[in-house]
């Protein structure tokens, strides 16, 4: 991926206090995409991503991106 901009938010520190996200389980995570956008952007030649997976909005401008699906099960999250 070549990139222009990746901007990114989270909430981290007012939602997870005291705790550190390695020693959360899979319930607490909640990491799921609500929205996932992608236009092209208003620099000639690139393409603008924006996700929303609370706890998570990011937004990326790059001149190609890669996106597939990856089963749950093949993933190596923790």
């Amino acid at each position: 991926m070549k990139c222009y901009k990746v901007e990114y938010e989270t909430d981290a520190r007012s939602r997870w206090k005291d705790m550190e996200v390695r020693s959360m389980n899979k319930s607490q995570l909640e990491y799921f995409a609500h929205d996932i956008n992608i236009k092209d952007s208003e620099i000639e030649g690139f393409i603008e991503a924006n996700l929303e997976i609370p706890f998570l909005f990011a937004k990326i401008i790059c001149k190609d991106i890669s996106i597939k699906q990856v089963e749950h099960n093949d993933g190596n999250y923790f």
